[in-house]
């Protein structure tokens, strides 16, 4: 299952029910407050108005590649400037933008 629904089904489990949405879910588990429930219905709000893109591996592929580009190699020291630079040009379709991938395919 994508992370994307994954999140989205602990944290409704978790509104609906005040219990933890699963093994993985330790803020809930340990110490669930209101704070916790308000952010979490945050949460779910920002992720109903996303734009998701499921991208398969020959997408990830190219993306990555493009990230190495911009923050360069692990042994590079590129100025963080550089790398704000680029971001701030990029006009994403909406405020929120999902991306994700199956790295086990990368």
């Amino acid at each position: 299952m994508i992370l994307y629904k994954t999140i989205a089904l602990q944290y409704g489990r978790y509104l609906e029910t005040g219990l933890s949405g699963g093994e993985y879910d330790l803020v809930a588990r340990v110490g669930p407050t209101e704070e916790t429930r308000i952010q979490r219905q945050g949460i779910l709000h920002d992720l109903a108005a996303a734009r998701i893109y499921l991208l398969d591996h020959r997408a990830a592929n190219y993306l990555d590649s493009l990230r190495m580009d911009v923050q360069g190699m692990p042994w590079e020291d590129r100025p963080e400037a550089h790398i704000q630079g680029y971001v701030r040009e990029v006009d994403f379709p909406q405020d929120l933008v999902w991306v994700e991938y199956d790295s086990r395919k990368l």
